[in-house]
């Protein structure tokens, strides 16, 4: 499929029902990710997605007018601000749950092994992250000079605070990364607005799509 050229932006609609309706828009897309509205499944088609975001790609506009590009640059643009803080705020949930198990394990986790496994803790069921903290846990402080009796009841007692403390993070970090999917295929379906795509047209794009998106395993 050929590059499209960029549609050009044309300043149509007045600046002030412009701003009302960038604010509805943000008004709704919020909205959106409190309610925590259940998102379609890994498997959904372009098509369930534009039924799940239908509310906010209506355009109530008589005889059926296209969006105004500068209103649909308007949402592009604030949607790309709002991947960016999620982006941003699945970072620091990751960089706080891995400082606070360095602290709390009182060992550095750069010297730890597996520990690109530990660095994608969500990805992983707990059972897989209890197997890397046993096999680091010579690093520990808390195990670290005690005999093998004493030093396994150590392990297990700080296993047990890792896990409530992973299963919380992870959980945040999943919902994070489903309001990420979320408003990522939402710019999807924009762009397929910007560029006036038929069905199937879309159906073309999407073939060649590739998931950007990793789903939580099941636990």
């Amino acid at each position: 499929m050929q590059l499209l050229p960029i549609p050009p932006l044309t300043l149509s609609t007045p600046g002030e029902q412009r701003a009302a309706l960038l604010a509805t828009f943000q008004a709704q897309y919020d909205a959106a990710m409190l309610s925590g509205m259940a998102a379609p499944a890994a498997t959904a088609t372009w098509r369930d997605w534009a039924d799940y975001w239908q509310p906010l790609l209506a355009w109530p506009c008589p005889n059926g007018a296209a969006l105004p590009t500068d209103v649909l640059y308007d949402r592009l643009c604030f949607l790309a601000t709002r991947m960016l803080a999620l982006e941003q705020a699945r970072q620091a949930e990751q960089a706080r749950f891995l400082g606070w198990l360095a602290q709390t394990s009182g060992s550095t986790i750069a010297n730890w092994r597996r520990k690109t496994v530990l660095a994608r803790y969500w990805q992983h069921p707990w059972s897989t992250i209890a197997q890397v903290l046993s096999s680091n846990r010579r690093h520990m402080a808390a195990v670290q000079g005690r005999t093998t009796s004493a030093a396994h009841t150590a392990l297990q007692q700080l296993s047990a605070t890792v896990e409530q403390h992973w299963q919380a993070s992870a959980q945040r970090s999943w919902q994070l990364l489903a309001q990420l999917h979320a408003t990522d295929r939402l710019i999807d379906l924009l762009v397929y607005q910007l560029y006036g795509l038929e069905p199937s047209a879309i159906d073309l794009v999407e073939h060649d799509r590739q998931q950007r998106y990793v789903y939580p395993p099941d636990r």
